[in-house]
């Protein structure tokens, strides 16, 4: 039995591994076009786009680690049953219970990386991304200014400076002219200044120290002259990265202690914590997934096909992977306004899979037929003769 164990677990672990180096590639494939770009045009080294993919893995592991556990759960089993070793097997008395011990096993194991990733690496990794994407700007900006030249890299902002350290970024004898608010005009004048990001609100400002705001409406008799020590002005992060504004999730760099207390002072302060508890038990539930697929992907692969094991499986497993997503999706937004509703919301895409695995598992220990997996296989052969003769 130890043999056939071992055999099953490499029929799995083999082609887990290629699903998941291909799902990560693709993954960030919708990022590196955009990387590529700020190498080549933006001039940011390559160092720091290495450094932003490896911050970005432990986010993309925690998709793909599931996805890749169900694909090569019904490609491996499917292509022992379509082989007849499924039938082999079962001839000895090998059962469908017996096939449950070394995948739950990696299931388990594959649950225990999410669960990893979500409380420890993900925040991680997310904080890094936010570190390393600040310092960039910061340099693209000081790079960005030149002594006695008027600099319009940040839209709607002009900046001339009589002398800039690239080194330190401190600029003298700095002029802005701020035209972002069309109603409101601001020329900002002021003895020094310097470029400074913000790492805990992940932003980035210039600091300025001694000057003078000059403040006026178009089209009004308005004039306001104001002197300051120091004042800030915050930059637009989009516009610096060449992307449309648009307000990102924070709640992703958070840790699980860290949401709690969110949660504790959001309600301390009456308000609507749903969305933050959502994020503590989505990464949760999320990271069961791989036990749900492993319950629900037995009794499907070992259901006897006549077309390629390998190709029914590769459908199977993403007809259910959308369907789940989809549920899953449903509870999330449902548990976005928290209430009762929002714990059993989240969970809802497992408890339903997990329940239909359970119904299908004892189906297939009592040999009953899966009539519905039957047509759908009976679907599935039509559609893969019909790619055959395409």
């Amino acid at each position: 039995m130890r043999i056939i164990r071992r055999y099953l677990s490499l029929e799995i672990m083999v082609p887990f591994l290629l699903t998941l180096t291909v799902l990560i590639f693709v993954l960030l494939l919708g990022n590196l076009y955009k990387m590529a770009e700020m190498v080549i045009a933006k001039g940011v080294r390559i160092v720091d786009m290495l450094n932003l993919i490896l911050s970005m893995v432990p986010y993309l592991l925690t998709m793909a680690i599931p996805m890749a556990f169900f694909f090569s759960l019904m490609v491996g089993l499917g292509r022992m049953g379509s082989d007849g070793e499924i039938t082999a097997m079962k001839a000895l008395g090998i059962s469908p219970r017996d096939f449950l011990p070394p995948v739950m096993l990696m299931a388990v194991a594959c649950t225990c990386i999410v669960l990893m990733l979500e409380v420890w690496l993900v925040p991680q990794g997310m904080k890094k991304i936010k570190t390393i994407t600040l310092d960039i700007l910061r340099n693209k900006t000081v790079l960005a200014l030149r002594p006695h030249a008027l600099s319009l890299e940040i839209k709607g902002l002009g900046i001339y400076v009589d002398n800039i350290d690239q080194k330190t970024g401190l600029v003298e004898g700095i002029v802005i002219f701020d035209q972002r608010e069309p109603e409101r005009q601001y020329t900002v004048t002021a003895h020094e200044g310097l470029i400074v990001p913000d790492r805990e609100g992940g932003s980035l400002f210039f600091l300025l120290r001694q000057g003078t705001i000059h403040g006026f409406e178009p089209g009004r008799d308005s004039y306001q002259l104001t002197d300051f020590k120091e004042y800030k002005i915050n930059l637009d992060l989009a516009t610096l990265l060449g992307q449309r504004r648009k307000k990102k999730p924070r709640n992703r760099s958070l840790t699980f202690g860290e949401l709690r207390q969110r949660i504790k002072m959001l309600e301390k302060q009456g308000k609507n914590a749903g969305k933050v508890r959502n994020s503590l038990y989505k990464r949760i539930s999320m990271s069961f997934s791989c036990l749900v697929f492993a319950l629900i992907g037995i009794p499907l692969a070992l259901e006897p096909a006549r077309t390629s094991g390998r190709f029914r499986g590769f459908v199977f497993a993403l007809l259910l992977l959308l369907a789940y997503y989809v549920l899953s999706s449903f509870g999330q937004a449902v548990g976005e306004s928290g209430g009762p509703l929002q714990l059993p919301a989240l969970w809802l895409a497992n408890v339903v899979f997990a329940a239909l695995g359970g119904f299908l598992f004892w189906k297939k220990q009592r040999e009953i037929e899966l009539t519905g997996v039957k047509k759908i296989n009976l679907l599935i052969r039509r559609l893969a003769a019909f790619m055959r003769l395409g």
